[in-house]
């Protein structure tokens, strides 16, 4: 037998049953509640998903154009357009929209509004000495001509500052933490995290941060680096009415801590597939992607994959608000590589000394630091006629340094005497050997001799050791072996040539830590080996390489394997290695590019010397040391 549904009127309660009155008021209290829950609970989170559609909502189409950057007037317009975009809180779909509506490009309706004495409040409250008296430092030097003030890049750099203070003048700057976490888009700003991951030295955020805020001014995202990081307690505020401080108290970095918050540069990638293999039927790529983490997999730290070098990845890369490099090696070099930057990088950096550049003009030391910076210059660097930096790492701590420093310290010592940078006493006077680039040292000694007239008429003997007042040699290192050593030879054994030898070695603290007081301590010490006329490093070293950097120096590398046969390789360039390179293009979409050498498409960009890092490439900058 069919078992009978209850009706209606069985299925409701008895109150509700009763006189006409009370099932009135049953409905009204039902509705009401339910009004109340709808504004509490479901109304709130449809908004949250309209905001978080708007910020995601990227429909780009497959076949996308990829919009390469010809020039620096070109670059200039597209920071100008960004930072009109964010005085007038637009989003670029929204401006897109504007121009189909209207025609065309919008008048500037808002203006960057940073007077002086707005400007001057700002300089009080976040002060920077080095920022004006650094170059002085570097242009006092006897033997090394300086990089050339790039104007091209001064001017580029004052339109980034505007985007810069635009976007967080409008966010706020203590809000982008909330900006990031609501997954706003009501600025149409665009962000770049210079984070760094745990364990990094000072060399490599500085290297890294330095690619990173490269990328940036390319695609117009504002840079912001974590407190966590402590570059912000070391260095400058960069930019003038800005501030480049985000994440105080660590609600969305580091990535390794907030995994759910950021997307991984794979899941971009399959996404991006899946819209170029015509997967869906308008073959559109509908990203509701917000922030992408940059590295690959598995590691995803260190520095961008593969694909990140591409012109198809980039052009879908640019319509992401948040890209998060967690970032511990260097890769600007790279970037010459992409072909939608590259013309404009060449004519930026006609001389390719980008890194040098950008270290001097964004990644300057504090007050704090500065001090420190200053009292070891004026105590033992400012008054020297030459100064001759080495920086010597033993990768492999103490044990490495027990079995390894007597070598190293001979080999310091032949490579300095046969280069003509120290006095032979020891051996006599030996002249600078083929391998040592005679030529480079005469010609040093003659354009920057202390007397010019008494070196024109000079033997090329006297060239090679010309009779200064006082060397100074700045020591770093974590091991005191090597000063005990020079001082052997030198302090104790004074030169016939008549030459004044200091020494001097700020700490030896005989093991590496990770600390806010290392990172002074060690931007002091890079910055005092940058100062340098002549300086030696390590391989493999991105401490020795970032004083290479700010100094624009071609150092010679200091040979520490033991069966090696030389004691020094000269740097073939100022710039320093790209460690870990690809060297081989993985652009699947760029057929032109896909699967070939770097060194073909690029002929500025060579391997790094088998003596520092063999697999590595870099930039091989246009000028040298030797002048």
């Amino acid at each position: 037998m069919k078992k009978r549904s209850p009706k209606i009127s069985e299925q409701v309660p008895d109150w509700v049953q009763g006189s006409r009155p009370l099932r009135l008021i049953a409905v009204i209290i039902v509705f009401g509640i339910g009004l109340v829950l709808f504004n509490w609970v479901v109304q709130p989170s449809a908004q949250f998903v309209r905001n978080v559609k708007t910020s995601y909502d990227h429909l780009v189409p497959r076949e996308l154009e990829v919009e390469s950057v010809p020039d620096v007037d070109s670059l200039i317009r597209k920071i100008q357009e960004a930072t009109r975009m964010a005085l007038e809180g637009i989003s670029p779909q929204e401006d897109n929209k504007e121009e189909d509506e209207q025609g065309g490009r919008q008048e500037d309706r808002a203006t960057d509004a940073f007077g002086e004495e707005a400007r001057e409040k700002w300089r009080q409250l976040n002060p920077c000495r080095s920022r004006s008296e650094l170059p002085g430092l570097y242009s006092r030097r006897k033997f090394v001509r300086d990089v050339e003030p790039n104007i091209q890049w001064q001017r580029v750099l004052q339109e980034y500052e505007k985007l810069h203070r635009a976007c967080i003048q409008k966010v706020g700057p203590g809000n982008l933490s909330e900006y990031f976490l609501t997954r706003s888009n009501t600025s149409g700003c665009k962000f770049a995290v210079g984070a760094i991951p745990p364990g990094a030295g000072l060399g490599n955020k500085a290297l890294s941060m330095a690619s990173e805020f490269m990328y940036a001014v390319l695609t117009q995202r504002v840079f912001v680096v974590p407190t966590a990081t402590e570059v912000p307690s070391i260095m400058c505020e960069p930019f003038e009415g800005s501030s480049w401080v985000v994440d105080p108290i660590g609600l969305f970095t580091p990535w390794q801590s907030h995994m759910k918050l950021w997307n991984t540069s794979q899941e971009l990638y399959e996404e991006i597939d899946r819209a170029r293999s015509g997967g869906e039927s308008d073959d559109v790529l509908e990203s509701w992607i917000y922030g992408v983490q940059t590295a690959d997999p598995p590691s995803y730290t260190c520095h961008p994959g593969n694909r990140f070098f591409c012109d198809t990845e980039q052009a879908y890369l640019s319509q992401i608000p948040w890209l998060y490099f967690d970032g511990c090696i260097y890769f600007l070099p790279k970037l010459f590589s992409i072909p939608m930057f590259r013309m404009v990088l060449e004519e930026l950096f006609p001389d390719r000394m980008a890194l040098t550049h950008v270290l001097r003009a964004v990644m300057l030391p504090s007050d704090e630091v500065w001090s420190r910076i200053q009292q070891a210059d004026h105590v033992f660097l400012k008054n020297a006629d030459h100064r001759f930096g080495i920086q010597v790492r033993y990768r492999e701590g103490r044990d490495q340094f027990w079995k390894h420093h007597n070598m190293v310290n001979k080999r310091v010592l032949e490579c300095a005497v046969r280069n003509g940078i120290l006095p032979g006493n020891m051996t006599g006077r030996v002249k600078p050997l083929p391998g040592g680039n005679p030529v480079c040292v005469k010609k040093q000694l003659q354009n920057e001799s202390l007397n010019s007239e008494a070196s024109s008429q000079a033997s090329y003997e006297d060239l090679a050791y010309p009779k200064v007042n006082v060397t100074t040699i700045f020591i770093t290192s974590l091991f005191q072996g090597l000063y005990d050593f020079m001082t052997e030879a030198f302090t104790r054994n004074p030169p016939a040539t008549g030459e004044a030898i200091g020494l001097i070695q700020l700490t030896h603290d005989n093991t590496q830590t990770f600390s806010l007081e290392e990172d002074v301590q060690a931007l002091t010490e890079i910055i005092c080996l940058s100062l340098s006329d002549h300086l030696f490093v390590t391989p493999f070293s991105t401490f020795g390489g970032l004083a290479q950097g700010y100094g624009a120096l071609t150092p010679w590398f200091i040979d520490i394997q033991k069966d090696s046969k030389s004691d020094c390789v000269r740097a073939q360039s100022m710039d320093t290695c790209y460690q870990l390179a690809a060297n081989t293009f993985t652009c699947p979409y760029d057929v032109d590019l896909d699967g070939r050498s770097v060194f073909d498409v690029v002929p500025y960009i060579k391997n790094c010397l088998d003596v520092d890092v063999p697999n590595g490439l870099q930039l091989i900058t246009a000028n040298r040391t030797c002048v």
